[in-house]
């Protein structure tokens, strides 16, 4: 499990010019959320996506990871394919659903069950011929067939509906809650008003504290 599956995300921000911090995590042998990389990125590029990425193989002696989570995002995606192409790009369905929240909110609102639908299609169906069939009476029930949002999220199908996804390891992954989780324990380690130098001496004290935790585990599965 170590790096074979991994997180990214950049919800959170540092300072007041609202830089992007970068997580990347994992988890353990005990269930645990790892820390493998974190970075203060100029902005969110995909230049600068692909030179964190880089970077990261650097660190974990080029191997790639099986499956690396993230939102859906442009420029994320293809700093992705071009850097990791021998990893499965999978996008968060958590994100997904509040995407469509945003997106379909008059549908959302007018049709109290769609909801309930668009979660069956993400975690229920198992045959992919059931899902496009699936798929496209949803597209009919709700008169969504115009809707440019859905036509692109179907083009992108095999990277978050879970029938795609079955053969490709994740680690029982499919959301990048383990850093989004990471962030809100930030919040008790650092401040955004914190300089570089004491937020990652900040930084470091949540990383000492995690392997501290890891290292407790191994001692009791011993």
């Amino acid at each position: 499990m170590f790096g074979d599956v991994i997180c990214f995300d950049t919800t959170y921000r540092k300072l007041d010019d609202g830089r992007p911090f970068g997580l990347i995590v994992g988890v353990n042998n005990h269930k645990k959320t790892m820390v493998f990389g974190a970075t203060l990125l100029y902005d969110e590029t995909a230049e600068s996506f692909g030179w964190l990425f880089r970077t990261f193989l650097t660190a974990m002696s080029g191997k790639h990871p099986r499956t690396i989570l993230t939102d859906e995002d442009a420029a994320m995606a293809k700093a992705t394919s071009k850097v990791l192409p021998q990893s499965h790009h999978r996008l968060c369905v958590w994100h997904m659903n509040q995407n469509a929240c945003k997106h379909l909110a008059g549908v959302v609102e007018e049709y109290k069950k769609f909801n309930a639908d668009f979660q069956h299609y993400i975690y229920d169906i198992e045959e992919e011929d059931d899902f496009i069939n699936e798929w496209n009476r949803m597209l009919d029930r709700y008169g969504l067939r115009d809707n440019m949002w859905l036509q692109r999220l179907f083009e992108k199908r095999e990277q978050w509906a879970l029938v795609y996804g079955k053969n490709t390891f994740s680690a029982h992954m499919s959301t990048t809650q383990r850093s989004e989780s990471m962030n809100n324990e930030l919040k008790r380690y650092i401040s955004i008003k914190y300089d570089m130098l004491t937020f990652f001496e900040h930084f470091g004290r949540l990383v000492a504290d995690k392997r501290f935790v890891e290292v407790k585990c191994d001692f009791k599965a011993s």
